[in-house]
């Protein structure tokens, strides 16, 4: 086959024809935070309340996981030093439930909480039954199914299985609610614009 007759197309062709997929994009998102470790690291952060039980956990929060850390702060030094005593079976308990070895250590930061950020609007905030009406088409659903297909625990394919779904129906949802989808990016936005804000800016930035 003569190659300069049949192009391969360019990585960002290939992209863009993915991005059109909604399936397409839930497939590929979850096999390379899946192969990497990476829904599991996520999970680490929901799990940080069970493994620790409610009075810890009213004076720490799970941050962030980096190369396998867990980074946490607490409301002061001596909720640090009680919780860096306990950090063994902390870590155990942890790599339990989102997977042995994920975690390799934790560290324990005394720096207060962040004030919350403000709630949406109550008009963006859509009821269960609000979603339950915009569900998956077959395609989203066969792309679900697809990519969770590698998570070999059950409980955990289940959890990752509705939180995909829960983000399908919410575009929906939006969609049907007066949002916009970015014809650069795919994200929705409300407001004026042909496109979102970041890629309104990021445009602005190189002179588009």
């Amino acid at each position: 086959m003569d190659r300069d007759n049949n192009p391969r197309p360019s990585s960002m062709a290939r992209y863009t024809r993915r991005r059109e997929s909604m399936p397409g994009v839930l497939a590929e998102l979850i096999r390379k935070m899946h192969s990497g470790g990476r829904i599991r690291e996520a999970m680490a952060m929901a799990h940080w309340a069970e493994a620790v039980g409610p009075r810890a956990a009213q004076s720490s929060r799970a941050e962030r996981v980096q190369n396998g850390v867990l980074h946490v702060c607490t409301k002061s030094a001596a909720w640090s030093q009680e919780l860096s005593l306990h950090k063994v079976h902390i870590l155990r308990a942890m790599n339990e439930r989102v997977g042995k070895g994920v975690l390799t250590d934790i560290r324990f930061r005394a720096s207060g909480f962040k004030a919350p950020p403000p709630p949406p609007e109550p008009e963006f905030i859509p009821t269960e039954q609000e979603l339950a009406a915009h569900p998956p088409n077959p395609e989203e659903a066969a792309g679900i199914a697809a990519a969770i297909a590698t998570i070999e625990d059950p409980k955990r394919r289940a959890r990752v299985a509705s939180a995909l779904t829960h983000q399908i129906n919410l575009r929906r949802w939006r969609l049907a609610h007066g949002w916009r989808a970015c014809p650069i990016c795919n994200s929705l936005y409300r407001g004026d614009g042909n496109r979102c804000q970041l890629c309104t800016i990021t445009r602005r930035k190189a002179g588009g």
